[in-house]
């Protein structure tokens, strides 16, 4: 029976629903004494990344290992969908969690554990020493003492490549600092044919979402007397998105030990996901700020349709600078087109060839953990990008770099989530559709336009739809 199964692997199982019949998936057990065991707690996977409190449901799909399962080996279990979605509704204590790797077609089974694990606790990410700012003052030259790329970080003991202190010790801003009165009035110039382009996806776009562990939009309508409420419960990284500069810390391994927000301004984790998070980094900040200004679209897409080139957007191609410069020469621009507070707006054809999926292939993008096209992840590219001063960075893909998206930058393993959000306080705008938009700007000859992003003033949040508008 699949209860004594489980039993005989070290589970404590309090009720099984049998199905002898279903395909199967794989859980890699740990041995007590195995080093990634003891590292688990401090490990969880790169798309957990968080603690739980005892009581707290998990909204995500996960196998939990703990003290409960000792001496496992390598179990080959009957696991499924179904199975999957029911860990959501455990009320597990601690974060030993392993994501679940699907291999197989996956049909209905129940199964329910019983966790007595103990609660979590909040661990402090490493703190640096000595604060260092730069010094300017921002009514006479904002840029002032600017550091070069190979000047940061402004500390040693700062992470790699980390901007701390260049917009003040205490900034919550970082890049968008680059919008000021001034760029926002000569963005304006850019306004000549009065055509507004929304560049968002439907929310429930893309259909399911990309990862298993984001659940797609729940729309819920209210009858009332004499009118009508509706409700929206979603995953704010489902479609078009803004990432706050809480969404993606440094970190090394995705350990929790060692999480890193921009500036070094949030000491724990709890601050973060507790019950009571403080508000420092949150999106309100952006939200408060009001974003509008010069933005730049480099079209990678119509370039390599324009040169009889081929590529497939669901692959891990990363687009170099080097393309860039091409994707820049074929627009026509000239070699100094970027200015600071620019918005960088690349198209690699991701949401144009998603469109082209049918029904099933779109179900076997999150399933099978479909690779994507992006920015190249290099010391190059973030060279190249620093140098442009740029407010933020946005693309129609899930994540503007390509996926697998880490590569070693000074000895560490980093991303350009890492380094964008975690070092230089620099939001990214993802999954947006720029299919008008390029078709526009081409027809006009043109590859810059006025944009704004008003995200959700949310205090102390992650993320949120960026409300994006291009105006020509």
């Amino acid at each position: 029976m699949l209860s004594s199964y489980f039993e005989a692997e070290g589970f404590n199982v309090n009720a099984v629903h049998r199905d002898r019949d279903r395909d199967l998936g794989y859980c890699r057990g740990l041995d007590d004494n195995d080093v990634q065991y003891k590292s688990l707690l401090s490990n969880p996977s790169n798309i957990l990344r968080s603690f739980t409190r005892l009581g707290t449901t998990i909204p995500l799909v996960t196998v939990c290992q703990g003290p409960l399962f000792t001496n496992l080996k390598l179990t080959q279990i009957k696991l499924d969908m179904t199975m999957r979605n029911s860990f959501n509704h455990l009320m597990i204590g601690e974060n030993a969690c392993r994501r679940l790797d699907i291999v197989a077609k996956m049909k209905t089974v129940e199964v329910v554990f019983s966790l007595l694990l103990p609660a979590a606790t909040a661990y402090p990410s490493p703190r640096t020493g000595q604060r260092i700012e730069r010094r300017f003052d921002p009514n006479v030259d904002l840029y002032a003492n600017w550091p070069s790329y190979d000047e940061l970080p402004l500390n040693s003991s700062y992470p790699t490549k980390a901007a701390w202190g260049v917009w003040g010790a205490s900034d919550e801003l970082g890049a968008l600092n680059h919008i000021t009165k001034d760029t926002i009035k000569a963005a304006s110039q850019t306004i000549q044919q009065g055509l507004a382009i929304p560049l968002n996806l439907r929310l429930d776009v893309p259909d399911p979402p990309t990862f298993l562990d984001r659940k797609p939009l729940n729309h819920l309508f209210l009858p009332q007397d004499g009118y009508t409420d509706d409700v929206l419960v979603m995953n704010t990284q489902i479609s078009t998105q803004f990432d706050g500069l809480r969404h993606f810390p440094y970190s090394t391994n995705n350990s929790v030990f060692t999480y890193q927000w921009y500036n070094d301004l949030i000491a724990n984790y709890e601050d973060v996901i507790g019950p009571k998070p403080t508000e420092v980094l949150g999106i309100q900040v952006a939200a408060e700020k009001g974003i509008a200004g010069r933005a730049v679209l480099l079209d990678f897409a119509g370039w390599m349709d324009a040169t009889n080139q081929t590529f497939d957007a669901f692959s891990d191609r990363g687009i170099t600078v080097d393309e860039l410069d091409k994707v820049a020469g074929w627009q026509k621009m000239p070699s100094n087109w970027s200015k600071p507070g620019d918005m960088l707006i690349i198209r690699t054809g991701w949401v144009r060839q998603y469109a082209t999926l049918n029904a099933t292939q779109r179900a076997l993008v999150p399933v099978e953990e479909w690779p994507w096209i992006g920015m190249e992840s290099s010391d190059r590219s973030l060279r190249w990008l620093w140098e442009k001063k740029l407010s933020l960075v946005g693309a129609d893909n899930p994540a503007f770099e390509s996926y697998d998206n880490t590569f070693e930058l000074d000895g560490h393993e980093r991303s350009l989530h890492q380094v964008f959000i975690g070092g230089w306080g620099q939001n990214i705008v993802e999954f947006l559709d720029l299919e008008k938009l390029a078709t526009a700007l081409h027809e006009s000859g043109r590859w810059n336009f006025f944009m704004t992003l008003q995200n959700l003033n949310v205090v102390s949040g992650i993320a949120s739809p960026p409300n994006a508008l291009a105006i020509l």
